[in-house]
C-alpha cells in the first residue's frame, strides 16, 4: 500500500515539474517576441530620425536583425483589420428619417389593415 501512494506521489511531482517547466518555457517565448517588437519599434524610431536618402522615393527601413520580423500570424491579423477597416459598412437610416415611421396626421383614420 505505500509503494502505491508513493509512486503516486511521485507522478504528482513529477507533473506538476513538467506543467512548470511548460509555463516556463511559454513565458520566456513571450519575453522574446516582446524583444522582438521592441526592436522594430526602436528601428522604425532610428529610421524616422535618418536624414533624408539621395532618392527621395527610396523607401527607408532599418531592420534590427535577420531573426527579427513579424509572424505570419502578425502580418495575417494586420491584414484583416486594414481589409475591415476599408469595408465599413453604410450606417442605416435612422427611424425619424424614413418615411413610414412618421405617424398618420391627426384629422384622418389610420389606414385599415388588408
Amino acid at each position: 500500500m505505500k509503494t502505491a501512494v508513493t509512486h503516486a506521489r511521485l507522478y504528482l511531482l513529477g507533473g506538476a515539474a513538467l506543467v512548470f517547466l511548460g509555463g516556463l518555457l511559454l513565458a520566456l517565448n513571450r519575453w522574446n517576441q516582446a524583444e522582438i517588437d521592441r526592436a522594430f519599434v526602436a528601428a522604425a524610431a532610428r529610421a524616422a530620425a535618418a536624414p533624408p536618402t539621395a532618392r527621395p522615393a527610396a523607401m527607408r527601413i532599418w531592420v534590427p536583425a535577420a531573426s527579427a520580423t513579424p509572424s505570419a500570424r502578425t502580418t495575417q491579423i494586420q491584414i484583416e483589420a486594414a481589409d475591415r477597416l476599408r469595408a465599413v459598412p453604410s450606417l442605416p437610416a435612422s427611424p425619424a428619417t424614413r418615411p413610414s415611421a412618421t405617424p398618420p396626421p391627426a384629422g384622418k383614420p389610420a389606414p385599415a389593415a388588408p
